[in-house]
């Protein structure tokens, strides 16, 4: 007789692994001040609609408004790339300011994946330099979606159901705690 040990047969079992960010009701109430995407909520400072002013800061947060109405890095995208290398400027220049986020549209084909990876890059050296953090936040998204890359923390909030984002820009490891309720 003869006997082997093999693995078990049929599809291999994917972990589930949700990134730190993504937190429940009490961890996105548990930090100092909180906003909305898309829908309002009572608990809420402000709702970020898309539709927002071009830049302002927010208790310790420089939000940056880019328009993606033009598809095109010559029809539109050097424009958006100037206002974001000011604003990272005026960022680390700043001392009350301890986070950046980048606001902008989902539309298909709005903005091309070399101003993506560009914007990114520049957001992931802003962090390396400056000590500071940095995020994307995607409004209307197809999906809702949170990932990194270099330290740099990307949102996507989708066009349907409520988007909760807790925010301390000056907290230990992760500053943003996201809740989204479909």
């Amino acid at each position: 007789t003869l006997g082997a040990l093999t693995p078990p047969t049929g599809p291999a079992a994917v972990p589930v692994v949700l990134d730190p960010i993504v937190a429940g009701e009490a961890g996105v109430r548990a930090r100092p001040w909180r906003f909305a995407v898309g829908e309002g909520d009572p608990g809420a400072d402000f709702v970020l609609t898309g539709a927002d002013r071009l830049a302002f800061v927010h208790r310790g947060v420089r939000f940056v408004a880019l328009d993606t109405a033009v598809p095109t890095l010559a029809g539109g995208g050097l424009s958006r790339l100037r206002a974001l290398r000011e604003a990272l400027a005026a960022a680390a220049r700043e001392p009350a300011t301890g986070a950046l986020a980048v606001v902008r549209t989902d539309a298909p084909g709005t903005v091309d994946a070399k101003e993506s990876a560009l914007t990114d890059r520049l957001l992931a050296e802003f962090r390396r330099t400056t000590g500071k953090r940095a995020a994307v936040l995607t409004l209307a998204a197809p999906e809702f979606a949170a990932t990194r890359s270099e330290g740099v923390l990307s949102v996507a909030a989708p066009r349907t159901g409520r988007t909760l984002v807790g925010v301390d820009a000056f907290a230990p490891g992760d500053w943003l705690a996201v809740r989204h309720v479909s």
